[in-house]
């Protein structure tokens, strides 16, 4: 599936920071930081995949799909635009489930089950949604079985209580024609591979 590469590129930036990968809130800086992330400097400590504060290659899809291609015959691939799930969940569902030859469930709620999100508080989120050292995991767990409490999930519950969901705010349109203007190659390599007219990605 591929969305317009500037909206997936910002939205990937949000994801970075959700999972503490990121320490740049703001993606128009981090979107500056990558040549001197490149040469391992300015690295959120705890970053654990570096690679992925390249935000120009992670947008480069259309490599993803070409390297999919050489692997397995076209017609044994169903290139999917991002568009038309936003637009018409159901129907691109339906389409899908013909190209796989699996029955179509008619009792499914399209909801939006992946929205913008924010930590409440990054030291909870550091606390709670990143591996814990070993002698505290062995403690914690200890302690649990001890009591009685295997079953309760309180880094879980905490990890959502301290997550809230708000709308990404509106790309600068200058910083957005730049996005646009470098990934304008990208998008006719991407209407090349899929046959689909993608101009309105280039606005």
């Amino acid at each position: 599936m591929f969305r317009n590469p500037v909206d997936m590129v910002y939205s990937f930036h949000s994801q970075m920071l959700i999972t503490l990968n990121e320490d740049q809130p703001d993606f128009e800086q981090a979107w500056r930081l990558q040549s001197d992330r490149l040469a391992g400097k300015d690295i959120p400590r705890k970053c654990r995949v570096p690679e992925l504060l390249q935000y120009r290659n992670i947008g480069r899809m259309s490599n993803y799909a070409q390297a999919f291609l050489d692997l397995f015959p076209a017609e044994q691939v169903k290139l999917i635009i991002f568009d038309d799930l936003e637009n018409d969940p159901r129907k691109l569902y339906e389409e899908t489930c013909a190209f796989l030859g699996l029955p179509v469930f008619a009792d499914i709620n399209f909801r939006i089950i992946n929205a913008n999100r924010i930590h409440k508080s990054k030291l909870l989120a550091r606390l709670t949604d990143r591996p814990m050292p070993l002698a505290i995991e062995n403690t914690s767990i200890f302690l649990k079985k001890v009591l009685g409490l295997e079953n309760m999930k309180f880094r879980l519950a905490i990890s959502r209580w301290n997550t809230k969901f708000v709308p990404r705010k509106e790309l600068s349109p200058a910083f957005r024609r730049e996005l646009v203007d470098e990934f304008s190659n990208e998008v006719s390599r991407l209407e090349a591979l899929t046959g689909r007219d993608l101009q309105h990605w280039r606005q």
